[in-house]
């Protein structure tokens, strides 16, 4: 692009720490004043084309001022791109959790890909939410035959074992006797 356009700019002529103003009291006003030049200048697209091209998709920090009648972070915003990538094929298991997740119809093929990590995922050993490494470590000594081992347990989609079980009825036991206790006095 051609620099000529600087010429009929209606900044023309105006100190430029107008539009680059030092951090501290007052920099709003400044700003407003800066914007209020840049409104109807008539050059004004001119002057944001080249600070977006020059500027790129450099982060707010490394944006300067006011240029084309819009701060560094407004000029971020518009450089950024706004396109989503694009979603996973039907037919996978990450289009399967899209579907989920979008409260979508899932299709055959994407309930089909799901049944087939999930196998997969079975015969790794690895079918609990939280992964492989929970489902190989037995509960910690201290849970032990305790509510907090019977929560342990069902936190990694396992039965229980007995005396986690009864752990865990004893401590219901307790609240429903603390209960009835408070409601009595």
């Amino acid at each position: 692009m051609t620099r000529d356009w600087r010429d009929s700019a209606n900044c023309q002529g105006l100190p430029t720490d107008m539009f680059y103003p030092e951090q501290g009291e007052g920099m709003a006003a400044r700003f407003r004043a800066a914007k209020a030049v840049c409104e109807d200048c008539p050059v004004r697209q001119a002057c944001l084309d080249d600070a977006l091209a020059e500027e790129g998709t450099a982060s707010r920090q490394h944006r300067w001022g006011i240029r084309g009648g819009l701060t560094n972070a407004e000029r971020e915003l518009l450089a950024v791109p706004t396109r989503a990538p694009e979603p996973a094929q039907c037919g996978t298991w990450t289009a399967y959790r899209r579907h989920l997740k979008n409260g979508e119809i899932t299709d055959a093929a994407c309930r089909e890909a799901a049944r087939e990590e999930s196998r997969r995922r079975r015969a790794e050993g690895r079918h609990t939410k939280h992964g492989p490494w929970r489902t190989t470590k037995p509960v910690p000594p201290e849970k032990h035959g305790t509510e907090a081992g019977y929560r342990w347990h069902r936190a990694r989609d396992e039965d229980a074992c007995e005396a986690c079980l009864e752990g865990a009825r004893k401590r219901d036991r307790e609240r429903r006797h603390s209960k009835r206790r408070a409601v009595a006095s």
